[in-house]
């Protein structure tokens, strides 16, 4: 940038900077991602409750994660094909609003997707390319449809061997509603901001869902092993 002599003598040194926002980031990993609580400096003083919010979520991973035998659902994965496992009623509680989404979305949303995870190799992490056996073997494991959820006797149980649960970023979203409650019991608005809700959701464009993009591609991606269908809304949730 070049300033001639005449803009310099004009410039005013005494006026103080504009102010800069500074945010304070409290963190941690959970479900194997950075999760983060900013606050604004004004707010530093909240940085104990930031902290009782990243509790809430190790509290949920506990409870959710497939990954650890100790946890609420692996027990329920390991009882529920050999009969009714009874569940933990907050953990019941998500069970039924899964069982609720996955008949509202027609199959879309379906917790019981493991066995694909599983033979495309994404649990462990080593992606793999299933023959069409190993797909459609998977595929007759999974669907919510065949999962018996009792609020009665507050149980699960598989109708199929071979079937898991998985809540995957059901589980995180979860996670962040605990953790916000947490935020606002402890005096602070306890709101996501853009940015995380922006990572939540990605986008191919206005009432378009990047699986609709993919299929009018022309390459058919229920044929993968998913038998889902998507939409998107016309336009991306207000978050603020």
């Amino acid at each position: 940038m070049t300033i001639s002599r005449r803009a310099l003598f004009t410039l005013d040194f005494d006026r103080p900077p504009a102010s800069i926002d500074r945010l304070v980031r409290v963190h941690r990993t959970a479900m194997a991602c950075r999760v983060e609580v900013a606050l604004h400096e004004c707010d530093a003083r909240h940085v104990a409750a930031a902290r009782d919010a990243l509790d809430e979520a190790d509290r949920v991973e506990a409870l959710l994660t497939v990954f650890r035998e100790s946890s609420e659902l692996s027990r329920v994965n390991r009882e529920g094909a050999a009969g009714a496992a009874g569940v933990d009623p907050e953990v019941f509680g998500l069970l039924q609003r899964c069982a609720q989404l996955y008949l509202d979305t027609d199959g879309a949303f379906d917790i019981t997707s493991s066995p694909l995870s599983r033979c495309w190799g994404l649990l462990t992490r080593e992606g793999r390319l299933p023959s069409t056996g190993e797909i459609e073997a998977a595929r007759a494991c999974i669907g919510m449809l065949h999962v018996d959820v009792d609020a009665t006797t507050r149980s699960v149980r598989f109708g199929r061997d071979g079937m898991a649960l998985n809540l995957n970023a059901f589980g995180k979203g979860y996670a962040l509603d605990c953790m916000a409650a947490t935020l606002r019991a402890r005096g602070t608005d306890g709101r996501c901001s853009r940015r995380e809700a922006a990572a939540c959701w990605q986008w191919a464009g206005p009432g378009q869902s990047t699986f609709d993009r993919r299929c009018r591609a022309g390459r058919d991606w229920r044929a993968c092993g998913w038998p889902a269908r998507r939409w998107a809304p016309a336009a991306p949730v207000n978050s603020s």
